[in-house]
């Protein structure tokens, strides 16, 4: 998934540009935290950023505080880390500053300017003091590079994207349970993907909103594949005026529909196909799904 280039301002004499925001990788070791520990990657982008962690651009003591909240367990504190004698003595000379060694992160979790944000953990030691997960303020769809789906792959093709998109994973084995493989046992040598994909999705899927996620992701894929416009048409949307009662209709989720040799409304064809696909190639999830806060340790 997609993050923009980022210009690494902390020290103001050096600005440089980010280069190292692999998403996906930073993901596969976000460690055991509540918050993000069951969310799959797609769900983890949606409410989720990593930022680089800030630290203060003055030695003096006031800017290296942390006040901890007992009450709601964190930490409320002007930056993520806070400098350490080297870091202070380095500030001073202007020289380049290394996480975990000048600046170190004010433990597992705290409030930043406002943001909530939780700590890449002490096994991840070259994420731990140089990176942040910060809560977003609002909720994103994630960005992709290219198309998230082959547009002419197959079934197993398919159900390996969203497996890696939709099942929460992990990169580090201390960290594997029963809910969150390490990455490279989403599938079994001896199983088709869209086998694993399907037994996951009936009766595995974490939460009421995965469930949503999965099933609106893979309707609207399906309904571009029948809608694939030329690569070079630039239609653009005409705007329309709504009264309340047509905009409460548009709202509604509907099947689309075509006049029949009639002309009596009917649903299309293409439509119902493309819903028959869905349920066929990933199963109805309509089971139990897993309550994440009964395996929160």
């Amino acid at each position: 998934m997609r993050q923009p280039l980022e210009i690494d301002r902390r020290n103001g004499n050096k600005p440089r540009v980010v280069t190292d925001r692999n998403v996906g990788y930073k993901y596969g070791y976000r460690g055991t935290h509540a918050a993000v520990r069951y969310l799959s990657p797609y769900e983890f982008t949606m409410d989720w950023e990593i930022q680089r962690a800030t630290y203060p651009r003055d030695a003096g003591q006031r800017f290296n505080k942390a006040q901890h909240h007992n009450d709601a367990n964190l930490t409320y504190s002007p930056y993520h880390t806070y400098l350490t004698e080297s870091g202070k003595q380095k500030l001073r000379l202007r020289h380049e500053l290394l996480p975990g060694v000048d600046y170190r992160i004010h433990g597992d979790e705290g409030i930043t300017q406002g943001r909530t944000w939780v700590a890449f953990p002490e096994s991840a030691a070259t994420l731990r003091h140089e990176w942040v997960m910060v809560r977003r303020i609002r909720s994103a769809v994630p960005k992709f590079d290219g198309a998230p789906l082959l547009k002419n792959g197959s079934k197993n093709d398919h159900a390996r994207h969203m497996s890696v998109f939709f099942r929460p994973w992990t990169l580090d084995e201390d960290h594997v349970d029963e809910h969150v493989p390490h990455a490279i046992n989403l599938c079994s040598d001896d199983v088709a993907w869209q086998d694993a994909w399907v037994q996951w999705c009936n009766g595995n899927v974490l939460s009421q909103q995965s469930k949503h996620l999965i099933i609106n992701f893979q309707a609207v894929f399906c309904m571009r594949q029948e809608d694939d416009l030329p690569t070079g048409d630039k239609k653009t949307d005409t705007s329309i005026i709504l009264t309340v009662e047509e905009r409460k209709s548009a709202l509604r989720t509907c099947m689309r529909q075509s006049k029949d040799g009639d002309g009596k409304m009917t649903n299309d064809s293409s439509a119902e196909a493309s819903f028959k696909l869905v349920q066929q190639a990933w199963g109805t999830l309509t089971s139990n799904t897993f309550d994440r806060s009964k395996h929160v340790k």
